[in-house]
């Protein structure tokens, strides 16, 4: 669907510009009614959750009195229950936030590894904006119709399917197999190739002369389209179980709030580039490479992840 979606559109819009536009609205609630459907599966396998026609029945009554002073807290699931400190601090609202607010981010202070994980992940939400740029920049640059540029894209759309379902297993094969690394050593060294690669091809793409060497670059970047997945799952591997669910939260929020400032900023930095014109107006290309040679920086600065050493 990733790469069949920019043909759709390229071929709607030789109709009306709106038509893709109402039909991915139509799409996008369609799919936030399904989400509505989907059940909590947090301790969904908790065994006090489980079907009471699976547990005895003599295991629903007290048999003796002490089952019957054994508080309901007791017998609750840990991750349904209230914490203590929250319902002690309800009469002073200005504690109880502050207190939520710390037990919300405390996984962030467990291991210093984690920032520096997240922190790439977020700056690299900053190329984000520049899948929708790069339509404007093709169509402006090159003198291409939105539908050509679009059909361009979606040979990088393509591409990326074929990196992710291919070349990516080949290359954590060979690092695990061949090189003897560690499943999370391995995936740490593709996260650093890959966001590096990325940086070369944003970069390409925005001092490509012609047609042809935009497209080469775009392909070149999609190399490295793998690395944000791999620092997700480098982080989930730091944080425990029950967690993870706190870490996507948090990771929600900072991308929103790197998105709402990226999306004005790169749009800033394109806008100038018309301005001066020539080689200038890939200057948004410029500085999300560079951002991403900082990202596989801050990403070097990780050690002692589990399994490090060589397997034997």
């Amino acid at each position: 669907m990733y790469f069949i979606a920019p043909l759709l559109a390229a071929f709607l819009m030789k109709i009306n510009p709106w038509v893709p536009y109402l039909t991915a609205t139509a799409v996008m609630f369609l799919a936030l009614c399904v989400a509505f459907t989907v059940p909590e599966t947090l301790g969904y396998h908790h065994s006090s959750l489980s079907d009471s026609n699976n547990t005895p029945r003599s295991s629903t009554v007290p048999n003796s009195a002490h089952d019957l002073r054994t508080p309901n807290s007791a017998r609750t699931p840990r991750f349904l229950r209230t914490p203590k400190s929250a319902t002690a601090s309800r009469s002073t609202p200005h504690l109880s936030l502050r207190h939520r607010l710390s037990a919300s981010t405390s996984f962030l202070t467990t291991d210093k590894r984690i920032p520096f994980l997240i922190i790439p992940l977020a700056a690299h939400l900053t190329t984000a904006p520049l899948h929708s740029i790069s339509l404007q920049y093709a169509s402006t640059r090159y003198h291409l119709s939105l539908s050509t540029s679009t059909l361009l894209l979606s040979l990088q759309a393509a591409f990326k399917v074929a990196v992710l379902l291919a070349l990516v297993p080949a290359l954590a094969w060979a690092l695990t197999s061949r090189l003897g690394l560690a499943n999370q050593r391995a995936d740490l060294w593709l996260a650093r190739g890959s966001l590096l690669v990325q940086a070369l091809g944003w970069v390409a793409v925005g001092i490509a002369p012609g047609v042809v060497g935009f497209v080469a670059a775009m392909l070149v970047m999609t190399i490295g389209s793998a690395g944000p997945v791999l620092v997700r799952s480098l982080v989930t591997g730091l944080v425990r179980r029950e967690e993870v669910g706190k870490l996507y939260a948090g990771i929600a929020v900072i991308e929103t709030l790197v998105l709402m400032v990226g999306g004005p900023l790169m749009a800033g930095l394109f806008k100038e580039g018309l301005r001066v014109g020539g080689p200038f107006m890939g200057l948004p290309f410029w500085v999300v490479g560079v951002l991403n040679v900082g990202c596989v920086l801050f990403l070097f600065w990780v050690r002692g992840l589990k399994g490090s050493e060589r397997k034997a």
